[in-house]
């Protein structure tokens, strides 16, 4: 998959802000400074992710490319990410009109806050616990972003 790099994504415009070479954000990667990687290319980018000294955020992004997905992780040990908070949103069909949008906030006890809220302007929200095994992944190296762009992870 072609990679591209940025300094930041502009989410409400769908486009980079300024490009940079991939040496830079290689040496941006060694030193743990922000950068972000489009994979998919500048264009059409199906994940951005960006990464900012101990957090590292995904963003999945549609074919009208809006994001629909959104994974936040951070370093909790040396090398060792861990999803903290994931955001899932529904368009209204052809618009970038959300729908609606639903917030999950995770603790490594496997407490799990879940905050819902539709059409109408209520939210709601519950708790639940699982197991967040899978929510555990390694900090990647650079260019390696694969792992951290899994859609489905399984909480049980």
């Amino acid at each position: 998959m072609e990679i591209a790099f940025c300094e930041k994504w502009w989410g409400a415009r769908k486009r980079p802000l300024n490009i940079i070479s991939e040496e830079a954000a290689r040496t941006r990667h060694e030193k743990r400074k922000p950068y972000v990687a489009l994979l998919g290319g500048v264009d059409h980018p199906r994940f951005v992710v960006d990464i900012a000294m101990e957090w590292a955020t995904i963003n999945f992004l549609d074919s009208q490319q809006r994001m629909y997905l959104s994974y936040n992780f951070i370093e909790l040990e040396p090398g060792k990410l861990f999803l903290k908070g994931a955001y899932y949103w529904e368009y209204e069909k052809d618009s970038d009109a959300v729908k609606s949008c639903t917030i999950f906030n995770f603790d490594v006890s496997g407490q799990i806050v879940i905050a819902e809220a539709g059409e109408t302007s209520e939210v709601r929200e519950f708790e639940t616990t699982a197991s967040v095994d899978e929510n555990w992944d390694e900090y990647p190296a650079f260019g390696d972003y694969a792992s951290l762009c899994v859609e489905e992870r399984i909480i049980t």
